[in-house]
């Protein structure tokens, strides 16, 4: 069925004056519920229709169950006010006008003259102190006798008059234009600012809400006056036309009320062009301009709200936003206060507490800043890291007018390499090295076609990681490092550097670290939203400033295999110049080999422990000859032509540089050591540390073979074995340099395996002794007869008798003196017995002896003892002795 609407209802309109009326609907505007507002003061006006004068007429309301109409004379200025809502009546009831009204409206329009034109009169400031509410200000009419008619309803109608401006009052009603300057006078407690220039307001409504006075109207964007052209052009750029719907807010409170009036744009969605072709779009705005006291022109802001959506999160971003001439200031909160943000799934370990957004957009040239920002904790527990900035930035780009993040940025002071693994990835992995970042820039980044140029100057890599400088064993690395689930990769750098004075240099093939600093000096970090022209142009002005320069090492970290770092460079240490060497890294430091050619056997290998300590080990074949002496007496020479092993070391001791050398090698079983010792640091080349490490082994002789020149006897076997080299007696050195006496030399000697004739001529030669002396020495220490026999022979050439002499008296017993006779003088025993009997041995032992040695029967013996020149009884006594025979035995021997 059609649906049937009931008739709108009439009101009868009686005009008791003497000139015709015209009757305006003066329709209501509706509050932000929805509702309707009744207190429609001036609404916006539709002709109903005409009274003429002295009569009535009947006319069609336009709204089923609510009127507000005004009554305009023919001058076109307002006479009454009449209003109706079925609430109260449910037919409305006439709508009467009469000379009283007439009066009310007059004295009303003197009242807001005599407060205009009497600003600072009793009267103005009076009113000026009553809240402008209907309430209030009729009360106030009540107190005064003058104006006691008045009402709150009738200043409003006289207010409107008097602020029409003067070319629009010709005009009906509907069209007339009203200065802000004067409704602002009269509604606000704050006063319009002389210095700003009036503004027009049209098609405008008046009503009460919430303790405030508000209308509603339209003003030309291009008249009004702000801080200078720059902003004007700005701010009419925001929008497409010129004539906006605006909504001016009377603060009717008393007080200080820097913001008294306000126009409210009633706007849509609108976008602003940031540059690139690119514009933010801002959602349900509430656009405002505001007239204070303190400011000569208008202040443009507007609310609004973005919508976000980061890691899965949706949020609206709440902003506000005030035009300069060079920007436009923003301000932003979150809809969800204090909450959470999710982090990416590959960022595990960082946790997010706070954030808002920050927001900054650039008129000239035209750029925008659009992020996310806010605080953030590493770990949990005990296990949290110490922070000293502890903010992120979440940067975004617009696409398609939507907020896109593009990289997300916060810092960490320092971190240890197993911390750093255990919290950001899930590998199994401890490396047991000294490494550790420190200044760390955290950086995640989209996936984008092309590298992203972060505010301090360097490009972004894709995925997650960080930059920071990386202390290995005092060696200071910039690394870029990234990071995943499984572990960590990435690169760092070293400057080219000189260590231990120049003595080592490291260098390579790695680029240049460029970064952006402000003019502090200080980096700038990644983690800030440049929202300001000034931050902006900070960024822009800030000089590029050469962080690791190129030339250096270049290292590779990888936690995926050992070895989990690798460097790339090139070493020079003294005349070994810019060798590409390869390097193992381990808890001791930093290894690797230096060649230098047939100067050494061996590549030297090297470890660089710390910034301050170094070691290179090397061997090498020498050939010069060291003298040895004790007391101040030579003792011979030694040939060092064995391998020597030596270690070169550089170390840094407060200021100082100490370079130094020691070793060792190995001699006939005795591991003998040298040095360390210290080396001039101006030495350039190996071959003059070789020669140095003769010359200090020649210097410190005594000390590095001490345990040699302690042991007589060693050193006196290294003479015989050709080890030490003597141009003088061995005894000699005995002598005068170990203070031996003559027989614990000739001990010595003896022990050491020298020939009793080198003992004795040295017995005689150094220590003088005699014949006698010499082979007594020579017993003593434990000769055979036939050595000393030797010696008598040959140094003294003595014949046999006196040999036997000697022998005899030097202790030897019979059988070594006739073995000395027969070995060394090579006599038959004939000759033998009679050397014996020469010399006075008795016929008993002669013939003991040729029984012992040659078996010989007593009928020989006693032929041996006849022949020699025994006498008879002698060698009976022999034979009864030696043979042990009866006397008829002994006479068959004789």
């Amino acid at each position: 069925m059609p649906q049937i609407h009931a008739p709108m209802p009439q009101i009868k309109v009686n005009n008791q004056l003497n000139k015709q009326l015209s009757i305006y609907d003066s329709f209501a505007a509706k509050n932000d519920s929805g509702k309707t507002q009744d207190a429609a003061y001036y609404g916006n006006l539709t002709l109903l229709g005409t009274v003429p004068a002295n009569g009535s007429t009947t006319l069609t309301l336009k709204h089923e169950y609510f009127a507000t109409l005004i009554a305009f004379d023919g001058n076109n200025a307002p006479l009454a006010r009449y209003q109706w809502n079925m609430m109260d009546s449910v037919t409305p009831p006439p709508f009467s006008l009469s000379k009283t009204d007439v009066a009310i409206i007059q004295l009303s329009k003197t009242f807001v003259l005599d407060v205009m034109n009497q600003p600072d009169g009793e009267l103005a400031k009076n009113f000026k102190a009553v809240k402008k509410l209907p309430g209030p200000v009729d009360s106030f009419f009540k107190s005064n006798p003058t104006y006691s008619q008045c009402t709150f309803v009738s200043f409003m109608l006289a207010l409107t008059f008097e602020a029409q401006t003067p070319a629009s009052k010709p005009q009906p009603p509907e069209k007339k234009v009203y200065s802000l300057k004067k409704l602002s006078d009269g509604l606000s407690n704050s006063p319009y600012p002389p210095e700003l220039p009036d503004i027009d307001v049209f098609s405008f409504s008046c009503q009460y809400v919430n303790q405030e006075i508000k209308l509603d109207g339209q003003v030309n964007l291009a008249g009004l006056t702000f801080k200078n052209d720059a902003v004007a052009s700005h701010i009419l750029s925001l929008f497409p036309v010129k004539t906006v719907d605006i909504r001016i807010w009377f603060d009717t409170q008393v007080g200080l009320n820097l913001f008294g009036t306000q126009l409210q744009f009633i706007a849509n969605n609108f976008n602003i062009p940031v540059g690139d072709g690119k514009t933010i779009t801002i959602q349900s705005p509430s656009v405002s301009l505001d007239i204070t006291p303190l400011f000569k022109f208008v202040v443009f802001t507007a609310r609004a709200y973005i919508p976000f959506s980061l890691f899965g999160y949706q949020f609206k971003a709440n902003i506000s936003m005030t035009i300069d001439n060079v920007e436009a200031e923003i301000g932003a909160v979150i809809d969800v206060a204090h909450a959470s943000l999710p982090s990416p799934s590959i960022m595990q370990g960082i946790h997010f507490d706070e954030f808002g957004v920050g927001m900054g957009i650039i008129f000239e040239p035209p750029g925008y800043a659009l992020g996310v920002q806010g605080k953030f904790h590493i770990g949990s527990g005990s296990g949290v890291v110490e922070l000293d900035d502890d903010t992120f930035a979440i940067i975004c780009e617009l696409e398609d007018d939507i907020p896109n993040p593009v990289y997300l940025s916060y810092y960490v002071p320092k971190l240890d390499i197993n911390t750093l693994i255990d919290l950001y990835t899930n590998a199994n992995v401890h490396i047991d090295l000294p490494i550790e970042f420190k200044d760390l820039s955290f950086l995640w980044c989209e996936n984008l076609m092309e590298p992203y140029v972060l505010p301090d100057g360097t490009l972004c890599n894709n995925g997650y990681g960080f930059s920071a400088y990386m202390n290995l064993f005092g060696l200071e690395f910039y690394s870029n490092v990234q990071i995943s689930m499984n572990g960590i990769e990435g690169s760092a750098q070293l400057s080219p550097i000189d260590l231990f004075g120049g003595l080592l240099k490291i260098e390579g093939h790695s680029k240049d670290v460029i970064v952006k600093e402000d003019a502090n000096g200080t980096i700038i970090k990644n983690n800030q939203i440049p929202t300001t022209q000034a931050a902006k142009q900070a960024i822009a002005n800030a000089k590029s400033v050469t962080l690791i320069k190129g030339g250096g090492a270049e290292m590779s970290v990888s936690t995926s295999s050992q070895p989990y770092l690798s460097i790339s460079s090139q070493m020079s240490l003294l005349d070994a110049i810019k060798q590409d060497i390869s390097t193992t890294v381990d808890n001791s430091g930093i290894q690797f080999e230096l060649d230098f050619g047939c100067i050494i056997q061996t590549k030297m290998i090297c470890v660089l422990k710390d910034y301050h300590k170094f070691t290179g080990s090397f061997s090498y074949g020498p050939d010069f000859y060291v003298p040895l002496s004790l007391v101040g007496i030579s003792l011979g020479t030694i040939h060092i032509d064995i391998t020597i092993s030596a270690t070169l070391g550089l170390s840094v001791n407060e200021s100082d540089v100490c370079f130094s050398v020691g070793g060792g090698f190995d001699l006939e079983g005795l591991t003998l050591n040298f040095g360390p010792y210290g080396l001039d640091i101006n030495i350039s080349d190996l071959s003059d540390v070789l020669s140095k490490i003769e010359q200090y082994i020649i210097q410190e002789a005594e000390t590095i073979f001490k345990d040699i020149l302690a042991d007589a006897k060693k050193w006196a076997e290294w003479v015989k074995n050709g080890i030490v080299s003597i141009s003088e007696d061995v005894m000699n050195g005995l002598k005068n340099a170990y203070k031996l006496a003559y027989k614990d030399a000739a001990l010595v000697l003896h022990d050491a395996g020298y020939a009793a004739d080198e003992v004795g001529r040295g017995l005689s030669d150094v220590y003088g002794l005699a014949y006698q002396g010499v082979a007594q020495a020579l017993h003593d220490v434990g000769y055979v007869v036939d050595d000393v026999a030797i010696v008598l022979s040959n140094v003294y050439w003595f014949g046999s008798q006196e040999a036997v002499c000697v022998l005899r008296e030097a202790g030897y017993a019979l059988d070594d003196v006739a073995h000395a006779l027969s070995d060394v003088y090579e006599l038959a025993y004939q000759d033998v017995a009679q050397v014996l009997h020469d010399v006075g041995y008795a016929a008993d032992e002669v013939a003991n002896w040729l029984s012992r040695a040659y078996g010989m029967v007593y009928q020989d013996a006693a032929q041996v003892l006849h022949d020699v020149g025994y006498a008879v009884d002698d060698i009976a006594h022999a034979l009864s002795d030696a043979y042990e025979l009866g006397y008829e035995d002994v006479a068959q021997g004789l």
